[in-house]
């Protein structure tokens, strides 16, 4: 609805969501106060209250100072570093360890059995002919 509306009647939302405007302006509060929604419900005298929606995250309660986003990206810098370190650790852990180093040297040597399968078995010719078969066979017919 944010992206569609600036405003609408609570009456319209609450028919919307098949309750009382009592309880559509209470689930919105809601909402808000669990910063899902960057909107506030307001009381004009004398009319219904009005779901107003804020048309981005620099205005309303999910607003930011430049200050609280700068401390948010050094938090995920902390532990995106974190999980790298992790992410070495486990790494080296792996590529060290006894059944790591029997997985790769069973891994290779299959590998190298599957590329050389049956190639000893295989003629080059089936017929044991040479590479010019299919020629003689053209001049013959």
């Amino acid at each position: 609805m944010q992206k569609t509306y600036s405003a609408l009647p609570i009456s319209t939302v609450a028919e919307w969501l098949n309750s009382t405007q009592d309880e559509t302006v209470g689930y919105i509060m809601e909402l808000v106060e669990k910063r899902l929604l960057n909107a506030e419900v307001e009381f004009p005298e004398d009319k219904e209250p009005i779901l107003r929606f804020y048309p981005n995250l620099s205005c309303g309660p999910l607003a930011k100072t430049e200050e609280e986003h700068y401390e948010e990206v050094l938090e995920q810098v902390k532990r995106t570093n974190a999980i790298a370190e992790q992410v070495k650790a486990a790494d080296a852990r792996l590529s060290v360890s006894k059944h790591w180093v029997d997985h790769q040297k069973k891994k290779n040597t299959r590998k190298g059995e599957e590329g050389n399968m049956g190639q000893e078995e295989m003629d080059p010719m089936p017929w044991g002919g040479d590479g010019d078969a299919d020629e003689d066979l053209m001049e013959m017919s």
